[in-house]
């Protein structure tokens, strides 16, 4: 614990002095940029699935879990609302949420190389190829997350049916769903650890600041909520722009968590390496 502590603090302190909380900012804007077309996506995904009282809670579960109460409020608005909506308001939204993804990709790759202290880089087309991997790569374990929110209702429901033990079915998938988000969270940040930074390293040695950032996002998601509902009250404060202070300030808050976790991982390996 000592140990974990002194990589924490030198982490923290590394941080500010590679610029990497100021790096954080950069990728702060394009997630926000990415995330209210993203939802319009989303939910256009899932109005095949027929959405449903029960699927509505499984989403609003889900939501409630990652994101903070009022930006969890905004973003339920997408799912509640008619799913009918033009062809070509789904591939605008697709495409700006793919180049905003992509710029977020581009700072963090930014913030690593800070980081770990890189001075050569890609070239401008090699970076945003990258990048643009990097956006489907992370994605992949999301949406593999996000089939399970969408049919978790139907496969509680035959759990059910089959052991006849509904409160011992339901407590075991509430731990279920904070396994999974953890495990998703642990897994996407590992694969942007490992591909980001240009350099070679085995994939296990990023697993240790994959993991402290999905939990330290966990608990500053957690913590945020509360410091919203009770303190600063930004809807009271700013009106109808209370959720888009409320969203700017979680999603800086977690890029530079994911900043802390790269830079975690970078401590860890100098000082393996006795440098």
């Amino acid at each position: 614990m000592r140990y974990f502590l002194s990589i924490l603090r030198e982490s923290f302190y590394r941080s500010i002095a590679d610029g990497c909380f100021s790096i954080a900012k950069g990728a702060a804007y394009s997630l926000i940029l990415s995330f209210f077309p993203t939802m319009l996506v989303l939910a256009w995904l899932l109005a095949g699935s027929r959405t449903t009282a029960a699927l509505m809670r499984e989403i609003t579960h889900a939501l409630g879990r990652v994101l903070p109460p009022t930006v969890s409020q905004s973003a339920l608005q997408f799912f509640a609302s008619d799913p009918e909506r033009p062809m070509q308001l789904i591939v605008i939204a697709a495409a700006i949420a793919l180049l905003a993804s992509t710029g977020v990709m581009s700072s963090f790759m930014q913030g690593f190389r800070a980081a770990y202290r890189i001075r050569t880089q890609w070239s401008f087309w090699k970076e945003e190829l990258v990048a643009t991997a990097l956006v489907f790569l992370a994605g992949t374990p999301l949406l593999a997350a996000t089939a399970l929110v969408v049919f978790g209702a139907q496969v509680q429901d035959w759990l059910v049916g089959e052991l006849g033990a509904p409160t011992l079915v339901g407590s075991a998938w509430a731990a279920m769903r904070w396994v999974v988000a953890i495990t998703t969270g642990t897994v996407v940040l590992s694969i942007i650890y490992y591909v980001g930074p240009n350099r070679e390293e085995s994939f296990h040695w990023v697993f240790p600041g994959a993991l402290l950032a999905t939990l330290a996002w966990v608990a500053t998601t957690a913590v945020f909520g509360w410091y919203v509902q009770n303190v600063a009250q930004y809807t009271g404060l700013y009106g109808g722009l209370g959720t888009a202070v409320a969203l700017m300030v979680w999603m800086y808050l977690l890029a530079a968590i994911v900043m802390l976790g790269a830079q975690f991982n970078a401590v860890h390996e100098r000082r393996r390496r006795g440098m």
